[in-house]
């Protein structure tokens, strides 16, 4: 329980910040979410004040995102990527809430860490951070552009578009060459049947 309440606590942070986001978490004051994300279950609660507190309630929740594991390695590419592979049931409204808040909420590490480590310490770490992020983004993209054209040229493992329609026009042609063969056979072999 201690890590959800982490987890809301930053997110109510964020949406105190943010009146946009309390505008749109009013209208579902004491509505229920289950938020998957691989292993990590997070169920919340909308209060009256426009913000989120850990739901303790085993019932079934007004909406449930769910994100598999395997959906986490596209994390880097942002919320949009994470969102394609969430299967989302329930109250599509609240979904779309929630979905916008993860989308457009961002962290003010800085803020965090400001009373415990002092200004300079946690704004140095929240440059740091975002400079990691940056570079972990730019590796992941490099990595996936390298391990494609090693695939594609290289091994020759993936089969380029281009070729791959210019097969499919030879295919095609093939098939109606045979085609046309056939029918030629059967009438010769019909003209053979009428001699015999």
């Amino acid at each position: 329980m201690f890590g959800s309440a982490f987890i809301i606590g930053g997110l109510n942070r964020m949406i105190e910040r943010e009146t946009w986001a309390r505008d749109a978490l009013r209208e579902h004051a004491d509505e229920t979410g289950l938020l998957g994300l691989g292993p990590i279950r997070l169920r919340f609660r909308v209060t009256d004040t426009a913000l989120l507190e850990v739901d303790h309630n085993a019932g079934d929740p007004t909406v449930s995102i769910e994100v598999p594991a395997s959906a986490l390695a596209h994390a880097f590419d942002g919320p949009d990527a994470l969102a394609r592979h969430a299967r989302v049931s329930g109250d599509a409204r609240l979904a779309e809430t929630i979905a916008l808040l993860l989308k457009h909420l961002r962290p003010d590490v800085g803020a965090l860490l400001s009373p415990i480590t002092g200004d300079i310490v946690a704004n140095r770490v929240e440059r740091a951070l975002a400079g990691a992020a940056s570079t972990a983004q730019d590796t992941a993209r490099n990595l996936g552009a390298n391990l494609y054209e090693y695939v594609s040229e290289e091994a020759g493992l993936v089969v380029k578009r281009g070729e791959l329609e210019s097969l499919q026009d030879d295919m095609a042609r093939a098939r109606d060459d045979l085609a046309r063969l056939e029918k030629r056979i059967e009438r010769l072999a019909g003209g053979r049947a009428d001699k015999f």
